[in-house]
């Protein structure tokens, strides 16, 4: 439908026709891009019904968020602020927040969404998950926006996840393990050099390498680190406590097995 004004009367009239994308394209974007619900709608206007598409991980708990993300992505595009409601699960209740939203980011392991944004009463660059968001509302533009995207892609250099400062109070963390395998087993290399994101990988021998990261937080690598125990040799975290923490789980894990850590 298209709308003009005239006077202060709005004309309606009927917009033309097109074709809509093939039923594969939409099945894929359905799924694969923010606000994929769009696509979804779409697929519902087509008269094909065949699905072509296997999805590992299907994530449509998002399209519940997609009101929200669709408008998020309109300030990001205007450089606009944005206020926010937000809701506290654990407190029960819902604040309000004036921020710059500068980036979505989206876990490829839980397809969990979070905006990126410059909040002025902090001070700070931080992530907002999506699913706590309960309204947006625009608000005038960001004169620093593009200073602010320029500096939160820095930061990207040192950001496993989404978080933008060390819970040891330390600017940096340093984390690093070393790996073994045997002839048979050169997917470890491999999946060391697909997955190491912003982190560096020496290769120490033929059967060894050694994985290294400066980032924010060392924690959020911990869950990645795990799926490599039993080819670990060593580890080294900046942040004691965590590696202490690490440590005495891995311990723990060999007791309830009945196995000594040594071995």
């Amino acid at each position: 439908m298209v709308r003009r004004k005239s006077g202060k009367t709005m004309l309606y009239s009927r917009a033309e026709e097109f074709e809509l994308p093939s039923r594969d394209v939409l099945d894929f974007f359905s799924e694969i891009a923010p606000c994929g619900v769009i696509g979804s709608f779409l697929e519902d206007k087509t008269n094909n019904i065949a699905d072509h598409f296997a999805f590992k991980h299907h994530y449509i708990t998002s399209a519940m968020d997609s009101e929200a993300l669709c408008m998020i992505l309109k300030a990001i595009h205007e450089k606009r602020n944005i206020t926010v409601e937000m809701i506290n699960r654990k407190k029960d209740r819902i604040t309000e927040t004036n921020v710059v939203p500068l980036r979505v980011m989206i876990s490829v392991q839980s397809g969990r969404q979070y905006m990126m944004a410059y909040a002025p009463y902090f001070k700070r660059i931080t992530a907002y998950r999506l699913d706590n968001i309960v309204t947006v509302k625009n608000g005038e533009i960001a004169d620093q926006f593009d200073e602010l995207r320029d500096k939160l892609s820095e930061m990207q250099q040192h950001m496993w996840g989404v978080a933008t400062d060390s819970r040891s109070g330390n600017r940096m963390e340093h984390i690093e393990f070393t790996v073994q395998y045997d002839d048979e087993e050169q997917h470890i290399p491999k999946r060391l050099e697909r997955e190491k994101r912003i982190g560096q990988l020496e290769y120490m021998g033929e059967h060894t390498c050694r994985f290294s990261a400066d980032v924010y937080d060392a924690s959020e690598l911990i869950p990645w680190i795990r799926t490599f125990i039993c080819r670990i040799t060593d580890i080294s975290i900046s942040n004691k406590v965590l590696e202490k923490q690490f440590k005495e789980d891995l311990q723990a894990m060999y007791e309830m097995y009945g196995l000594k850590g040594e071995e």
